[in-house]
């Protein structure tokens, strides 16, 4: 998946901001395998192969547009039941003057505020990004009920606003600019 990334947009900016599969990992070699935390293989960096196509793996929250940053889910300190939920959690813990994206649930949302006060209101967001991920290889899952919903997101930045825009894919496929793919 990185290398037509890279390949579609050979300029950008490309980070890998750590989840918790990513976290996961380090803390059971810490854990269980101390003796290999040493090896550069074993980082995230060299297993998926990220200098090799110009990638950086960082940690949220990282900006990624006009007054709006990401970041994944499993850094709010805990699961939230719903969108408004995942809001309080997100504002808390970054202020409620920012927007935030972030993905860990796979289950896409976006949620809308108005920020400010005495007619200088301007809105702002939190949006769950979703997954791209094909929830029917979710093999793991034990009785195979996932409420998964393929999607991605865009950010339009106009310098002043950031616009969100969430794309739900239905049978691996979506529509952008009227236009399926």
């Amino acid at each position: 998946m990185l290398i037509p990334l890279r390949e579609a947009a050979p300029k950008a900016a490309i980070k890998w901001l750590e989840g918790n599969h990513d976290a996961r990992l380090r803390d059971f070699i810490h854990q269980y395998a101390a003796p290999l935390s040493t090896l550069r293989a074993l980082s995230m960096e060299e297993l998926f192969s990220l200098g090799k196509i110009g990638a950086t793996y960082v940690k949220g929250p990282i900006r990624v547009a006009t007054n709006t940053y990401a970041v994944h889910g499993h850094e709010s300190s805990g699961y939230a039941s719903t969108p408004q939920a995942w809001g309080t959690k997100f504002g808390q813990r970054y202020g409620t003057d920012k927007n935030v994206i972030f993905g860990h649930t796979h289950q896409p949302f976006i949620t809308t505020r108005a920020y400010g006060f005495d007619g200088k209101v301007t809105p702002r967001f939190y949006m769950n990004v979703g997954s791209i991920m094909d929830p029917t290889h979710a093999k793991y899952v034990k009785d195979g009920a996932v409420s998964w919903v393929m999607s991605f997101a865009l950010l339009h930045d106009d310098g002043k606003r950031v616009y969100p825009e969430l794309i739900l894919a239905d049978n691996r496929q979506f529509m952008l600019n009227g236009r399926k793919y």
